[in-house]
């Protein structure tokens, strides 16, 4: 094709332009990739408000249903309080200014037996920050936690909303079971009833921390920390014996409204599901299926629908229900050796959905969390009657009765515990105990009529405080 001169210089100028604008747009890419641009990049997006925590490490004692009392150190937002398990949640907005300040004054870990003590860090789970603000010790400006007597500010820019969380990085295998967690949410700009902007609207939202203990290795942890006894825990032989929602174990989990699902029938609920724990959690909802909308702070390209997800340690999903029926339902881990409160059921990781009408009223009767009293004087005389027979009988001798009453006290024990549990989490505890007594001291071909005559009066006096 023939070009006048006019012509030639008009394209060439043209295709001057076009590369110097290939180059240029080259630049400005390699540069949006270097790091140190994209932290300014980020800087540039802080369009909301500056928010400031600050967390203390502390310890605490945390009593499960059962009435088992297990040892934890976490964070807290107040200097002159107990540990939190979970920590207390961060809630901030796309666009916001974070400055989150771990202050370790009083470190558990630091006592006569451990007079260094291990530190601690805040590492932001899921966020994608610069190394000095990421939590992990070994990539700290001084190439350590924050140890006692000090404290670090870790700052960021909520470019990304989504559900996050913040655990300690020292020490993690430890630190982690002993409590040093909490949920950090950042909701989109201008979208408080969205979990992620082009996500359905929402009319309540739920948080839930999953994680478990394994009380063995607290009480041994503990150990070692305050009385220089048993060595040092082995978290490879993590052996989980509670299972909690927001550190609580059911039936606990249906006492605070924090820590179950309370709706109107027609409204849609969103739970943000986060695994601080150490084991693979399989949460299944009664009655309705869900929504997958996003995971790991991200939203889903395609949502999907569940009755069951499982979640990972580490992860972290939003689901939606859409509450279409009223009644109650269960929401619990599917894997069903995790809801049991040291073993026995029901407990552990499991909580309720209480759908209403609109008028306030449902079909289902609430549980009654405190048993009537009419009911646990009843418990308490039908487990009496079987302990004085078996009492008698070992008077006269007869230790194969002796035997049969403990069968036919496990068999009444297991009707109504959930009962007991429920009134007086330490006199089940006792109970419980008792029944062990008896079984140790029965066990023997021939055996001690005076252990197992002491085993059955214990367990009588815990059973008369039932009434």
């Amino acid at each position: 094709m023939k070009m006048n001169g006019k012509t030639t210089w008009i394209v060439l100028g043209l295709f001057f332009l076009l590369s110097a604008g290939l180059i240029v747009s080259g630049v400005i890419i390699k540069q949006t990739e270097n790091p140190k641009v994209a932290q300014t990049s980020s800087a540039i997006v802080a369009t909301g408000q500056v928010r400031n925590f600050t967390l203390y490490v502390r310890d605490a004692t945390m009593t499960m249903p059962d009435g088992e009392q297990i040892y934890v150190f976490g964070f807290t937002d107040d200097p002159n309080g107990h540990a939190k398990v979970p920590g207390p949640s961060l809630v901030v907005d796309e666009g916001d200014t974070v400055n989150l300040t771990l202050v370790n004054d009083k470190d558990p870990t630091k006592t006569t037996y451990s007079p260094d003590g291990d530190g601690h860090t805040i590492h932001l789970h899921g966020l994608d920050l610069p190394s000095q603000f990421d939590g992990d010790p070994m990539t700290a400006p001084d190439g350590q936690a924050v140890m006692e007597g000090q404290n670090y500010t870790y700052k960021f820019v909520a470019t990304q909303p989504g559900t996050y969380y913040y655990h300690c990085h020292q020490s993690a295998a430890e630190h982690i079971q002993m409590g040093m967690y909490g949920a950090l949410v950042v909701r989109p700009k201008g979208l408080p009833k969205q979990a992620y902007a082009g996500t359905p609207t929402f009319n309540k939202e739920y948080t839930f921390v999953l994680s478990e203990f394994d009380s063995k290795e607290h009480a041994t942890d503990y150990a070692a920390l305050y009385q220089g006894a048993g060595g040092e825990a082995n978290w490879t032989q993590y052996q989980p014996n509670y299972f909690l929602i927001n550190g609580k174990a059911w039936p606990d989990t249906a006492i605070d409204d924090n820590d179950n699902i309370n709706a109107t029938v027609g409204q849609q609920v969103l739970v943000r599901l986060i695994n601080a724990g150490g084991t693979v959690h399989s949460m299944h909802t009664h009655g309705f299926h869900f929504q997958v909308i996003g995971s790991d702070g991200r939203k889903l390209a395609q949502p999907y629908d569940k009755d069951t997800v499982s979640v990972a340690p580490g992860e972290r999903y939003e689901i939606l229900l859409n509450l279409n029926q009223p009644g109650r339902f269960m929401f619990h881990d599917h894997i069903e050796q995790n809801t049991t409160n040291d073993g026995a059921y029901p407990g552990g990781m499991m909580t309720m959905i209480n759908v209403n009408q609109a008028d306030g009223s449902n079909p289902v009767p609430a549980m009654k969390m405190q048993p009537d009293p009419a009911t646990l004087k009843d418990i308490s005389a039908k487990m009496d009657k079987i302990l004085d027979d078996a009492n008698t009988a070992l008077d006269k001798g007869n230790f194969d009765d002796t035997r049969k009453g403990f069968g036919l006290f496990a068999v009444a024990w297991d009707k109504s515990e959930t009962q007991v549990q429920q009134a007086s989490k330490n006199n089940y505890r006792a109970i419980e105990d008792g029944i062990a007594a008896w079984k140790v001291a029965q066990s023997d071909t021939k055996p001690d009529a005076a252990k197992l005559k002491a085993a059955i009066l214990t367990l009588k006096a815990d059973v008369d405080k039932l009434k």
